[in-house]
């Protein structure tokens, strides 16, 4: 007995097949959940990767990053929708991707105090940098007069002392 609609064939699908469309849509949805906690999650380091013009490409993913984090919101519709069809929990993946947002958040404030205290023991640095500079060539300075001052001392030494030498000797 073959199945028919309007008189044309209804092909019926295995269970196999239809599980396999099920995965196959099921990875989409899962895909846009994931994009989505990736726009969220947006640093400014990671633009390099992204094939946008580069006098656009901050604007845009600042922007999607706004729109992903309005989205991920588990009264959302649009958002629980979505979860529904990847078979996930919309509060779950809320927990999850505000976890993730915080933690990128905080490594980026963490990049930021690291490229501060680099800056700012740069710039100690250069000032101690500066300081030792200055004491070093004062040191130099103290060395040659030092030097300087042995050789003029010598020199008077060897006026006086050399004349009675040869007088004694």
């Amino acid at each position: 007995m073959v199945l028919t609609y309007d008189d044309k064939p209804i092909e019926l699908l295995s269970l196999h097949d239809i599980e396999e469309e099920r995965e196959r849509i099921q990875g989409l949805y899962r895909a846009v959940v994931l994009q989505a906690i990736i726009d969220a999650t947006y640093r400014r380091a990671l633009e390099k990767h992204c094939p946008l013009p580069k006098k656009r490409r901050h604007q845009e993913l600042k922007e999607a990053k706004i729109e992903a984090i309005h989205w991920l919101n588990p009264h959302n519709e649009d958002f629980q929708a979505v979860c529904h069809m990847a078979d996930l929990s919309p509060k779950h993946v809320y927990f999850f991707a505000t976890q993730m947002i915080r933690e990128a958040n905080s490594r980026k404030k963490l990049e930021k105090e690291q490229k501060l205290t680099k800056w700012l023991l740069d710039r100690t640095l250069d000032h101690v940098d500066r300081k030792l500079f200055q004491e070093v060539e004062k040191q130099h300075e103290l060395v040659s007069i030092v030097r300087e001052n042995r050789r003029k001392s010598k020199d008077v030494r060897e006026a006086t002392i050399l004349p009675f030498k040869r007088k004694i000797g």
